[in-house]
């Protein structure tokens, strides 16, 4: 278990990254690495299927505001998505599938660019759908499904006129 940020420090001096796939290359650690942070030109971040397992650090994502797709699932993160990955002002594609997330849906209703959400088998993800939903007007795919969303579904979804698809089965 790679838990030392010293063994990861080299990924600091990438600071004109732009796209970093580390996806499915066993890379492990204690939660998503708070070295990520310093790549404050990344775009595009994969990491999904890397055994990372913990919390997801906030400030690991706090400074990437240049960030317009995130792909994390896989992981055991057994933790909620964090207000400062949710507010990314770019970030237009979340996919974070089976990938132990907790807490509610209410995340969503910060996100100003959302395109594309799937946050699928996560069975600790609950909550209802917020009706701040219909306030997103970028969001046109999300995918729940396998989550423990309760409720009805909000009828704001109805004024979601770019909305094309939607995954919502348990």
């Amino acid at each position: 278990v790679n838990n030392r940020n010293e063994e990861l420090d080299f990924l600091g001096e990438l600071t004109n990254l732009r796209q970093l796939d580390i996806g499915s290359c066993n890379f492990d650690f204690d939660g998503v690495p708070p070295v990520i942070g310093k790549l404050t030109k990344l775009e595009s971040l994969d990491i999904s299927y890397t055994l990372m397992f913990g919390p997801i650090r906030g400030e690991a994502f706090a400074n990437l505001t240049n960030l317009t797709y995130i792909e994390m699932g896989g992981n055991s993160y057994n933790d909620s998505i964090p207000s400062e990955l949710a507010s990314l002002p770019l970030l237009a594609n979340l996919y974070c599938e089976d990938a132990f997330l907790s807490g509610d849906v209410s995340f969503m209703t910060q996100m100003p660019a959302i395109f594309e959400m799937w946050v699928d088998d996560n069975p600790d993800l609950g909550g209802s759908i917020p009706t701040e939903i219909g306030t997103l007007s970028t969001l046109q795919s999300l995918s729940l499904s396998s989550c423990a969303i309760t409720g009805v579904l909000p009828t704001e979804l109805g004024d979601m006129e770019f909305m094309q698809q939607m995954w919502y089965a348990y």
